[in-house]
């Protein structure tokens, strides 16, 4: 079941970048593994430096959704066309540039003509088959894997005339076209075996996944256990939680709150996975049945007398009431 399994209470007007990575390190050290990272877009807006440096040198991929203005293409060193903080061809098509991913409340024709545009950009990017832990990789052409034809790299590599683009056609994915200058003075990403891509070209955008593609969607789409546990600590029938609830200052007392709420709502998620699975051990103590709260109820002495009883086990006759005391 996704519970939370630690917690960081920080005051309004925190950055946000020291307290996630102190709450990455806490988990790490508690002996739990982290490898991937939803991250909200929010952090894209931080630089390299302080957030996607650390990430690496933590051994930690982030997946994030982009900005409307991080597809904008700019050209590497190498030729390789960086869109979205992913290498691409020299020769992906204009058109493909800029793909508005569609709102979750979207027509669904929408959404399938994002995922067949992102399909088609998918085949001009560049493979990657070296990564470096400081972000930096080598990367190959896409024709030079068969993703896509290319008359380009069929011409500079004799041995396979024609090849990439006879392929292509026959399995109908896209055909590139070139720059007619790039014949004679080809880029690196054409002419070379591979090419390096900076850990600077990626910027703060690098995932492992391509954006928009299956794959993203289901590595991203985690995102729902995350904002599912924040919907049942915020229940007002689980954890009470709503605005105004708390009225109080000082970041001691905030702290106690929440984190008996995150707990308890811990426990409202195993129970619940229990139940529906039956996986979990009946005789753990958070997933025993909650004894029977009566709760208070104002007794005279004979009523009281009787009620201690029932709790001793005993008879009433054998107790005795001195001065209104049991």
């Amino acid at each position: 079941p996704p519970i939370a399994v630690a917690l960081d209470i920080t005051p309004a007007t925190t950055d946000v970048v020291e307290p996630s990575l102190h709450l990455i390190d806490t988990i790490r050290a508690a002996g739990h593994e982290v490898r991937d990272l939803m991250v909200d877009r929010h952090y894209s807006y931080k630089t390299v430096d302080r957030w996607v440096d650390e990430l690496n040198e933590r051994g930690i991929r982030q997946h994030l959704d982009l900005r409307s203005d991080d597809q904008t293409p700019f050209r590497t060193e190498s030729g390789a066309v960086m869109i979205g903080g992913a290498p691409f061809c020299p020769g992906v098509p204009e058109h493909l540039w800029d793909i508005p991913r569609p709102a979750a409340n979207a027509p669904t024709e929408e959404k399938a003509e994002f995922r067949r545009l992102i399909k088609l950009r998918s085949a001009f990017a560049l493979v990657e088959h070296e990564s470096n832990d400081d972000g930096s990789g080598r990367s190959i052409c896409p024709a030079k894997k068969l993703n896509v034809g290319c008359p380009l790299h069929d011409h500079l590599a004799a041995e396979q005339e024609g090849v990439s683009v006879q392929i292509a056609q026959l399995s109908g994915d896209p055909i590139v076209v070139p720059d007619p200058g790039h014949y004679g003075h080809p880029p690196k990403v054409c002419s070379q075996t591979s090419v390096t891509i900076r850990a600077r070209d990626y910027g703060k955008l690098k995932q492992p996944h391509l954006w928009g593609s299956p794959e993203w969607e289901a590595m991203y789409n985690r995102r729902t256990y995350v904002e599912g546990f924040f919907g049942i600590w915020k229940n007002e029938t689980v954890g009470g939680r709503h605005r105004g609830s708390h009225q109080f200052t000082r970041l001691a007392r905030e702290v106690l709150i929440t984190s008996l709420q995150f707990a308890h709502a811990n426990v409202h998620l195993l129970r619940k996975w229990h139940e529906e699975t039956g996986l979990g051990d009946p005789e753990h103590p958070l997933l025993r049945p909650e004894p029977a709260n009566h709760g208070f109820s104002n007794h005279d002495a004979d009523s009281a007398l009787e009620a201690l009883a029932e709790l001793l086990g005993t008879d009433p006759d054998r107790l005795v009431i001195e001065d209104n005391e049991a």
